[in-house]
């Protein structure tokens, strides 16, 4: 075996981490819950408690293959982020080329939501009442 210098990490055979990142495409997680591939390990997170979030921003894949991950985004996802209680759900789904504020959360349903074409721009209520524009996101 060859010494390696302080603090050196021997690289992982591609093989495996080919085998991590299918792993990890395949990985379902509960609504609400966030998957990351972080360093070579797949860490999932539990919904934030809403104590902290104010806003969370999902960006759909802009491939037409991955209709399965917009989908997650635009249910299940938001969904669990109602039921956490954060207060706005911002989603940029590039697949369909617009842009959706949700906002008042009862139960696992926001019970507003606004959406605009990209290229307008998109109101965004309380409690941090901006706009945002769009036109930069096709």
């Amino acid at each position: 075996m060859t010494a390696m210098p302080d603090g050196a990490v021997p690289e992982e055979p591609s093989f495996v981490r080919e085998d991590l990142r299918e792993a990890f495409a395949a990985l379902e997680v509960m609504p609400g819950f966030r998957a990351e591939l972080i360093d070579g390990e797949i860490i999932v997170s539990p919904p934030p408690d809403g104590q902290h979030e104010t806003m969370v921003v999902e960006v759909t894949s802009g491939r037409r293959g991955d209709r399965k991950g917009a989908e997650r985004d635009r249910g299940p996802k938001r969904q669990g982020y109602a039921a956490a209680d954060i207060p706005l759900y911002l989603l940029i789904d590039r697949l369909e080329g617009k842009a959706t504020i949700f906002s008042e959360p009862r139960g696992n349903e926001y019970t507003h939501s606004a959406s605009v074409a990209f290229g307008e721009d998109l109101p965004i209520p309380t409690p941090l009442e901006s706009v945002l524009p769009t036109d930069e996101f096709f």
